[in-house]
Protein backbone atom coordinates (compact mmCIF):
# COMPACT_ATOMS: atom_id res chain seq x y z
CA UNK A 1 0.00 0.00 0.00
CA UNK A 2 1.17 3.10 -0.94
CA UNK A 3 2.06 6.26 1.67
CA UNK A 4 -0.03 9.12 2.21
CA UNK A 5 1.55 12.11 0.81
CA UNK A 6 0.99 15.43 2.18
CA UNK A 7 2.48 18.41 0.20
CA UNK A 8 2.54 21.72 2.66
CA UNK A 9 4.92 23.86 0.92
CA UNK A 10 4.84 25.11 -2.12
CA UNK A 11 7.85 26.63 -3.40
CA UNK A 12 6.05 28.43 -6.35
CA UNK A 13 4.45 30.48 -4.22
CA UNK A 14 7.87 33.03 -3.69
CA UNK A 15 8.88 32.01 -7.22
CA UNK A 16 9.30 33.72 -9.95
CA UNK A 17 7.97 32.83 -14.18
CA UNK A 18 9.53 33.87 -17.12
CA UNK A 19 9.02 31.80 -21.00
CA UNK A 20 11.77 30.75 -22.87
CA UNK A 21 9.30 29.25 -25.67
CA UNK A 22 6.12 30.67 -26.63
CA UNK A 23 4.33 34.16 -25.12
CA UNK A 24 1.53 34.24 -22.29
CA UNK A 25 -1.89 35.68 -23.38
CA UNK A 26 -1.74 38.90 -21.22
CA UNK A 27 -5.14 38.30 -20.26
CA UNK A 28 -4.15 34.90 -18.36
CA UNK A 29 -0.57 35.73 -17.18
CA UNK A 30 1.64 33.22 -15.48
CA UNK A 31 1.42 34.14 -11.88
CA UNK A 32 -1.81 32.91 -11.90
CA UNK A 33 -0.44 29.23 -11.54
CA UNK A 34 0.31 30.62 -8.12
CA UNK A 35 -3.39 31.61 -7.29
CA UNK A 36 -5.49 29.44 -5.29
CA UNK A 37 -8.37 29.50 -7.77
CA UNK A 38 -8.68 27.04 -10.45
CA UNK A 39 -10.52 28.71 -12.35
CA UNK A 40 -7.95 31.65 -12.53
CA UNK A 41 -5.33 30.21 -14.97
CA UNK A 42 -2.08 30.64 -17.09
CA UNK A 43 -2.59 30.50 -20.67
CA UNK A 44 -0.37 30.75 -23.64
CA UNK A 45 -0.72 32.36 -27.29
CA UNK A 46 0.79 28.78 -28.93
CA UNK A 47 0.35 25.16 -28.68
CA UNK A 48 3.49 24.86 -26.85
CA UNK A 49 5.19 26.84 -23.67
CA UNK A 50 8.58 26.61 -21.92
CA UNK A 51 7.91 27.78 -18.59
CA UNK A 52 11.01 28.76 -16.27
CA UNK A 53 9.95 28.77 -12.17
CA UNK A 54 13.29 30.42 -10.19
CA UNK A 55 12.69 29.48 -6.73
CA UNK A 56 14.56 32.06 -5.62
CA UNK A 57 17.30 29.85 -4.54
CA UNK A 58 18.08 26.67 -4.13
CA UNK A 59 15.09 24.49 -2.81
CA UNK A 60 14.98 20.93 -2.00
CA UNK A 61 12.10 19.28 -4.27
CA UNK A 62 11.02 15.41 -4.78
CA UNK A 63 7.12 16.38 -6.34
CA UNK A 64 5.25 18.21 -9.27
CA UNK A 65 2.17 18.43 -9.42
CA UNK A 66 -0.33 20.74 -11.69
CA UNK A 67 -4.01 20.82 -11.97
CA UNK A 68 -6.36 22.16 -14.21
CA UNK A 69 -9.58 24.48 -14.20
CA UNK A 70 -12.40 22.23 -12.56
CA UNK A 71 -14.88 23.25 -14.82
CA UNK A 72 -12.77 23.52 -18.17
CA UNK A 73 -10.05 20.55 -17.55
CA UNK A 74 -6.18 20.44 -17.56
CA UNK A 75 -5.40 22.54 -20.57
CA UNK A 76 -2.46 20.19 -22.36
CA UNK A 77 -1.28 17.44 -24.08
CA UNK A 78 2.12 16.25 -21.96
CA UNK A 79 4.27 17.90 -19.38
CA UNK A 80 7.47 17.51 -18.60
CA UNK A 81 9.91 19.45 -16.17
CA UNK A 82 13.67 19.50 -15.80
CA UNK A 83 15.85 21.21 -12.68
CA UNK A 84 19.01 23.32 -13.67
CA UNK A 85 21.44 25.18 -10.73
CA UNK A 86 21.41 27.88 -13.86
CA UNK A 87 19.23 28.83 -16.53
CA UNK A 88 20.83 26.17 -18.86
CA UNK A 89 18.94 23.42 -18.81
CA UNK A 90 20.90 20.52 -20.08
CA UNK A 91 19.90 17.07 -18.43
CA UNK A 92 16.68 14.94 -19.23
CA UNK A 93 13.47 15.53 -18.21
CA UNK A 94 11.03 13.83 -16.51
CA UNK A 95 7.54 13.13 -18.10
CA UNK A 96 4.51 13.97 -15.53
CA UNK A 97 1.71 11.48 -15.32
CA UNK A 98 -1.40 12.51 -16.79
CA UNK A 99 -5.09 12.45 -16.42
CA UNK A 100 -7.78 14.09 -18.08
CA UNK A 101 -10.35 13.02 -16.71
CA UNK A 102 -9.45 13.61 -12.91
CA UNK A 103 -7.81 16.81 -14.25
CA UNK A 104 -4.46 16.14 -12.61
CA UNK A 105 -1.04 15.78 -13.70
CA UNK A 106 2.04 14.93 -11.45
CA UNK A 107 5.27 13.30 -10.84
CA UNK A 108 6.52 11.97 -7.67
CA UNK A 109 10.30 12.15 -8.52
CA UNK A 110 12.36 9.13 -7.15
CA UNK A 111 15.01 11.04 -5.53
CA UNK A 112 15.35 14.71 -3.86
CA UNK A 113 16.60 17.00 -6.30
CA UNK A 114 18.12 20.53 -5.08
CA UNK A 115 17.61 23.28 -7.64
CA UNK A 116 16.90 26.62 -8.19
CA UNK A 117 15.66 26.62 -11.53
CA UNK A 118 13.17 24.50 -13.17
CA UNK A 119 11.97 24.29 -16.69
CA UNK A 120 8.12 23.08 -17.14
CA UNK A 121 7.76 21.86 -20.91
CA UNK A 122 4.05 21.91 -22.00
CA UNK A 123 1.76 20.78 -25.16
CA UNK A 124 -1.73 21.62 -26.20
CA UNK A 125 -3.83 21.91 -29.34
CA UNK A 126 -4.37 25.38 -29.63
CA UNK A 127 -2.94 26.63 -26.23
CA UNK A 128 -2.06 25.25 -23.37
CA UNK A 129 -3.15 26.17 -19.76
CA UNK A 130 -2.19 25.90 -16.23
CA UNK A 131 -4.50 26.49 -13.08
CA UNK A 132 -2.56 25.12 -9.92
CA UNK A 133 1.31 24.30 -10.02
CA UNK A 134 2.98 22.85 -7.18
CA UNK A 135 6.78 22.42 -7.18
CA UNK A 136 8.28 20.92 -2.98
CA UNK A 137 9.42 18.16 -1.00
CA UNK A 138 6.42 15.57 0.36
CA UNK A 139 6.01 14.44 3.95
CA UNK A 140 4.51 10.76 3.86
CA UNK A 141 3.29 9.02 7.00
CA UNK A 142 4.04 5.65 7.73
CA UNK A 143 1.62 2.99 6.76
CA UNK A 144 -0.19 2.35 10.29
CA UNK A 145 -3.63 2.94 9.63
CA UNK A 146 -3.90 6.09 7.38
CA UNK A 147 -5.26 4.49 4.03
CA UNK A 148 -7.59 2.53 5.60
CA UNK A 149 -11.07 3.91 5.87
CA UNK A 150 -11.15 7.25 3.81
CA UNK A 151 -14.02 8.11 2.09
CA UNK A 152 -14.36 10.22 -0.83
CA UNK A 153 -17.30 11.92 -2.28
CA UNK A 154 -17.90 14.49 -5.57
CA UNK A 155 -20.26 17.03 -4.01
CA UNK A 156 -22.58 18.58 -7.30
CA UNK A 157 -22.42 22.08 -7.62
CA UNK A 158 -24.85 22.36 -10.04
CA UNK A 159 -27.86 23.80 -9.34
CA UNK A 160 -31.43 22.25 -10.57
CA UNK A 161 -34.37 24.02 -10.54
CA UNK A 162 -38.09 22.32 -11.54
CA UNK A 163 -41.42 24.23 -12.61
CA UNK A 164 -44.75 23.21 -12.15
CA UNK A 165 -44.39 20.20 -14.64
CA UNK A 166 -41.54 18.33 -12.94
CA UNK A 167 -39.11 19.37 -15.78
CA UNK A 168 -36.21 20.26 -14.60
CA UNK A 169 -33.50 23.18 -15.21
CA UNK A 170 -30.17 22.98 -14.65
CA UNK A 171 -27.02 25.53 -14.16
CA UNK A 172 -24.11 23.71 -14.26
CA UNK A 173 -20.75 24.23 -12.32
CA UNK A 174 -19.13 21.04 -11.62
CA UNK A 175 -18.69 19.40 -8.57
CA UNK A 176 -16.19 19.39 -5.38
CA UNK A 177 -14.64 16.84 -4.11
CA UNK A 178 -14.12 16.10 -0.46
CA UNK A 179 -11.83 13.67 1.49
CA UNK A 180 -12.70 12.12 4.87
CA UNK A 181 -10.60 9.45 6.55
CA UNK A 182 -9.53 8.37 10.41
CA UNK A 183 -5.70 7.87 10.82
CA UNK A 184 -5.18 6.03 14.04
CA UNK A 185 -2.02 5.77 15.69
CA UNK A 186 0.09 7.98 14.88
CA UNK A 187 3.06 7.92 16.93
CA UNK A 188 4.87 10.61 17.98
CA UNK A 189 7.14 11.95 14.70
CA UNK A 190 3.48 11.97 12.50
CA UNK A 191 1.74 13.55 15.30
CA UNK A 192 4.18 16.46 15.01
CA UNK A 193 3.94 16.26 11.34
CA UNK A 194 0.09 16.62 11.01
CA UNK A 195 0.24 19.21 13.55
CA UNK A 196 2.62 21.33 11.97
CA UNK A 197 0.64 21.15 8.73
CA UNK A 198 -2.21 21.95 10.09
CA UNK A 199 -1.12 25.07 11.95
CA UNK A 200 0.96 25.91 8.65
CA UNK A 201 -2.10 25.38 6.27
CA UNK A 202 -4.91 25.27 7.68
CA UNK A 203 -8.01 26.57 5.95
CA UNK A 204 -6.02 29.58 4.94
CA UNK A 205 -3.74 28.08 2.76
CA UNK A 206 -4.21 24.67 0.18
CA UNK A 207 -2.71 21.88 0.94
CA UNK A 208 -1.83 19.26 -2.07
CA UNK A 209 -2.49 15.75 -1.16
CA UNK A 210 -2.01 12.11 -2.81
CA UNK A 211 -3.26 9.69 -0.62
CA UNK A 212 -2.50 6.54 -2.89
CA UNK A 213 0.29 8.02 -5.09
CA UNK A 214 1.59 4.91 -6.46
CA UNK A 215 -2.51 4.08 -7.52
CA UNK A 216 -2.77 0.57 -5.13
CA UNK A 217 -6.08 1.24 -4.64
CA UNK A 218 -7.66 0.58 -7.71
CA UNK A 219 -8.27 2.03 -11.05
CA UNK A 220 -7.16 5.47 -10.88
CA UNK A 221 -6.86 5.96 -7.21
CA UNK A 222 -3.95 7.92 -7.79
CA UNK A 223 -5.89 10.40 -9.24
CA UNK A 224 -9.36 9.73 -7.49
CA UNK A 225 -7.72 10.47 -4.01
CA UNK A 226 -5.81 13.59 -4.95
CA UNK A 227 -6.00 16.73 -5.64
CA UNK A 228 -5.42 20.42 -4.16
CA UNK A 229 -7.58 20.93 -0.43
CA UNK A 230 -8.30 23.24 2.52
CA UNK A 231 -7.58 21.21 5.57
CA UNK A 232 -10.33 21.33 8.44
CA UNK A 233 -9.53 21.65 12.09
CA UNK A 234 -7.49 18.12 14.03
CA UNK A 235 -8.96 17.03 16.74
CA UNK A 236 -6.94 14.74 18.75
CA UNK A 237 -6.87 11.81 20.78
CA UNK A 238 -4.29 10.01 22.66
CA UNK A 239 -5.25 6.14 22.93
CA UNK A 240 -2.30 5.32 24.24
CA UNK A 241 1.01 6.42 25.78
CA UNK A 242 2.73 8.05 22.64
CA UNK A 243 -0.01 7.13 19.99
CA UNK A 244 -2.89 9.64 18.68
CA UNK A 245 -5.87 9.18 16.86
CA UNK A 246 -7.38 11.79 14.60
CA UNK A 247 -9.82 12.24 11.84
CA UNK A 248 -8.60 13.88 8.46
CA UNK A 249 -11.25 16.60 6.42
CA UNK A 250 -10.30 17.62 3.42
CA UNK A 251 -12.15 19.92 0.86
CA UNK A 252 -10.83 20.54 -2.50
CA UNK A 253 -9.99 24.30 -2.77
CA UNK A 254 -11.51 25.33 -6.25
Amino acid sequence: MSLATFLPTNLVLEATFSQSVGTANVQFPLVNMAHDFSTKVYRSNESSASIIIDLQQIEQVDFIAIRGNFIDGLGFNTAQIEGSSTLVFSGTPTPLNISHKHTLAFVELPAIQSYRYWKLDLTGNTYVEVANLFIGKKVQMEDNNVALGFSYVENSLSTVYKNSYGQRFIDTYGSQKVLQGDINYCNDLEFNQLNDIQIQNGEEIPLWFFLDVKGDMGVDSEYLYAGMFYMKDLVWKQVAPGLFNTNLLLEECL
